[in-house]
């Protein structure tokens, strides 16, 4: 059991928790903090195609390997800071027996059961962490949507104007399959 991973065991050995309060935080920490990290990184991939789409020179003098290391690392101390809470605010908990009010000890889990107290924690994490970044991809992918629509009209006019006769249906064929890309 101690090969497999963590989440993987529990199917086999889920009560009781064994491994220590110290693992317990660094489960939640890593859980979280990936978490976190793989919604910003699909953010910053976002950015980088609005980029390459409405503002493609300015993308190009940026271009680089320090730049996306740089990306990665920041997204990575971001998550990983924002996950701290989660991880403080994780404890064992127990099952505890109604009639006695005695902890059953063969019951002990790793988990955050409530929020704390005056700090609104999931609600922050829903809204930082899913809410923001999807408003943000929701307006770079329609501001993207309406650049290839506006370039795809101006050359399907230009097209017609120097006397093309396929020009317009290819076009619009393509604008057709770039927007359903995005």
């Amino acid at each position: 059991m101690i090969r497999l991973p963590y989440e993987i065991s529990l199917y086999w050995h889920q009560y009781p928790y064994n491994l220590g309060l110290p693992f317990c935080k660094i489960r939640a920490l890593i859980s979280e903090a990936s978490t976190y990290v793989s919604v910003l990184t699909i953010v910053a991939f976002s950015m980088e195609r609005f980029l390459a789409i409405c503002h493609p020179l300015h993308l190009y003098t940026m271009s680089g390997l320090q730049r996306p290391v740089r990306i990665i690392a920041g997204l990575w101390i971001v998550s990983l800071l924002s996950a701290v809470p989660f991880a403080i605010f994780t404890d064992i908990d127990y099952i505890v027996y109604p009639p006695t009010n005695e902890k059953i000890l063969d019951s002990a889990f790793c988990a955050m059961l409530s929020n704390p107290e005056g700090f609104p924690l999931w609600e922050l994490s829903t809204c930082l962490f899913f809410a923001f970044p999807m408003l943000i991809m929701v307006v770079l992918y329609g501001r993207m949507g309406m650049q290839i629509r506006s370039r795809t009209q101006r050359t399907a006019e230009l097209g017609v104007r120097n006397g093309s006769v396929n020009g317009p249906s290819r076009i619009s064929q393509s604008r057709k399959a770039i927007i359903r890309m995005l």
